[in-house]
């Protein structure tokens, strides 16, 4: 390849055939390489670019130019896609952490998130289910034994039930246990109630 085969541009565009600007290449003194395709009307439909901080990105816009979805990789590893409705809300959002923790979450219509389901470091589950101001108020874990538990939280974060194989616990407003409902190993159930000071005041047999 010789010099005469290499153009050499800070900025490339390439237009369509009624001279409307399809295609835009730059690479601008700020170190921010970009690729951007548009649409017949002028939106930017696809965006590819890496900025200053070293992150790669490439996002997908509809005919009118809102962002969709987005798929990134920063200058620490971790990656993330995001999809977003038609006000250009997040509404779906992926994570892939250097340590290989995941994360994806379901956002309501404001982007609020109000459910996400976690895998940690070491594989282990969770899942949480949120109210409209993004509080947990239902998490499911699972233990490195596989041994499920699920709690339930009141909207200001108190929790008011716990419960896993043979086991319930109900709490007060106080998180202070109230009830146990246990089935044991060989079949055997027990119901204890408590005072709000602890003390035991029925339980059967």
């Amino acid at each position: 390849m010789t010099a005469e085969d290499t153009i050499r541009t800070q900025r490339l565009e390439i237009t369509d055939r009624k001279g409307r600007t399809r295609i835009v290449m730059t690479g601008d003194e700020e170190g921010k390489p970009t690729f951007a395709v548009k649409g017949s009307n002028g939106a930017t439909r696809c965006h590819i670019g890496i900025n200053p901080r070293g992150a790669a990105g490439l996002s997908l816009s509809d005919v009118e130019g809102r962002e969709r979805a987005e798929l990134s990789v920063d200058a620490n590893g971790r990656t993330r896609v995001m999809l977003a409705d038609g006000h250009k809300e997040r509404r779906v959002k992926l994570l892939v952490d250097r340590d290989g923790s995941a994360r994806l979450e379901l956002c309501d219509g404001h982007g609020v998130s109000r459910a996400c389901l976690a895998v940690d470091e070491e594989g282990l589950p969770q899942l949480l289910l949120s109210n409209d101001a993004g509080g947990a108020q239902a998490v499911v874990t699972l233990n490195s034994e596989g041994t499920p538990d699920m709690r339930l939280l009141d909207r200001q974060g108190n929790k008011r039930a716990q419960f896993g194989p043979g086991r319930l616990e109900l709490y007060d407003e106080q998180e202070k246990p109230r009830a146990y409902l246990w089935i044991y190993a060989d079949g055997a159930p027990k119901i204890e109630l408590l005072s709000e000071d602890g003390r035991t005041v029925w339980s059967a047999p």
